[in-house]
């Protein structure tokens, strides 16, 4: 994963690239310019269910997953990947309706994934609803993170979690 960072928050990205170490898959994103997808245009998969998740993907510690029960017990499939950035970037695609990661990680390690997801038209925050434009890039900051290509996905994640 490499970001170009403008300033010190997330707001500031300005480009961002991932590739998948295993198979050489690649994502890429330049703000205003759109999302590449193994260098071709980002298209994301349709969503085909409106009051549920076929496929979630977690970034979890044991102690925290219980903050994205009400979620698993609403999908279909559950995949941990064990790359945050990869999972991040495979939501933007659909391939996953929902990333949610209720342990706070490292602001640092989503940046070029929340660009990959923001430029093809997705939506990220943390497990409240809050924006994560204002938090700095750095190795000491910490979030939640619930990312969607869809945001009828987001919204409905985060209403599910609120009722619990």
């Amino acid at each position: 994963m490499l970001s170009l960072v403008g300033g010190p928050t997330v707001a500031d990205l300005r480009a961002g690239y991932l590739m998948n170490l295993v198979n050489g898959e690649q994502f890429s994103a330049v703000r205003g310019q759109g999302a590449l997808h193994n260098r071709h245009a980002l298209t994301r998969l349709p969503r085909t269910k409106s009051d549920r998740f076929e496929v979630i993907a977690l970034e979890s510690s044991p102690r925290s997953l219980h903050a994205a029960e009400p979620l698993i017990r609403r999908s279909g499939k559950l995949r941990i990947l064990g790359s945050m950035a990869i999972s991040i970037a495979h939501a933007a695609t659909g391939g996953f309706d929902l990333f949610c990661s209720p342990m706070k990680a490292r602001v640092f390690d989503m940046t070029a994934s929340l660009l990959v997801l923001e430029e093809s038209g997705g939506v990220a925050s943390d497990l409240e609803g809050r924006p994560l434009g204002g938090l700095e890039v750095g190795f000491e900051v910490r979030t939640t993170l619930l990312a969607a290509a869809d945001p009828a996905a987001h919204a409905l994640a985060l209403e599910i979690l609120a009722s619990g």
